[in-house]
């Protein structure tokens, strides 16, 4: 649920960054697809509910995987290239 403080399209927004700012790893290995999402969702989290329920969790749980050699692909990924 969103407060009264935060529009719509600023959620939206800030729900994005929270997902694009994993890209940063490409840029800060070994840390920047985990700093970028956890910056955003600590910034934000109490503004909205749904800036809360972004997929911090997945992210960590990719690069962990990344790390061990694994291979992982996010729930519910469209494969647009192969």
């Amino acid at each position: 649920m969103e407060t009264s403080t935060s529009s719509s399209s600023d959620v939206r927004l800030w729900n994005v960054l929270c997902h694009a700012t994993a890209l940063l790893g490409f840029f800060v290995p070994w840390a920047g697809h985990i700093l970028g999402p956890l910056i955003i969702w600590l910034a934000k989290r109490g503004d909205s509910a749904e800036i809360d329920a972004q997929n911090l969790v997945l992210v960590i749980v990719a690069s962990i995987q990344a790390s061990e050699g694994k291979f992982y692909r996010y729930p519910l990924a469209i494969r647009l290239i192969k």
